[in-house]
């Protein structure tokens, strides 16, 4: 139906200079086996993205997983399994890693820390490619700097 999307989030979590990345379970519809950060769609009638954000990296990185929202940094699209009625916008984050362990969640096989430069090595989309280059770009800048953001909801 035209003019019906989802509204999604993906979450660039930075540690001492790593990246979060994480590989989805061989058995998901959407890219099984491809690297990617943490995403996910938006709850209907939510209160506001930072808390629906915070929602689903609790949901695939477990409770005790704690990170500081920074800032939005990009824009995306996509649709899910190609299929035109599945249509997704989202908008990406960068947060800074505070304090806990990973818990996968059955979304996901694998966990790593990289140097954002090598995200080119993984099997990933060319737009999340594209998304890592830009955070590399920007990341120093946004998290020396967050302090900007205190307001932000």
């Amino acid at each position: 139906m035209p003019g019906q999307f989802f509204l999604a989030v993906a979450a660039f979590i930075a540690k001492k200079g790593k990246l979060l990345v994480l590989k989805r379970s061989p058995y998901r519809d959407h890219e099984p086996g491809c690297w990617e950060t943490v995403s996910g769609r938006l709850e209907q009638n939510i209160k506001n993205v930072k808390s629906e954000l915070l929602r689903e990296i609790r949901e695939e990185l477990g409770s005790d997983f704690q990170c500081q929202v920074i800032a939005p940094f990009g824009t995306y699209n996509f649709y899910r399994c190609r299929d035109k009625s599945q249509e997704h916008i989202g908008i990406d984050y960068i947060c800074r890693y505070t304090s806990g362990i990973i818990t996968l969640s059955q979304e996901h096989s694998e966990y790593r820390w990289i140097d954002p430069r090598e995200f080119t090595d993984f099997k990933a989309n060319d737009s999340l490619i594209n998304k890592v280059r830009l955070f590399t770009k920007v990341r120093s800048w946004y998290l020396r700097n967050g302090q900007t953001f205190r307001g932000y909801k």
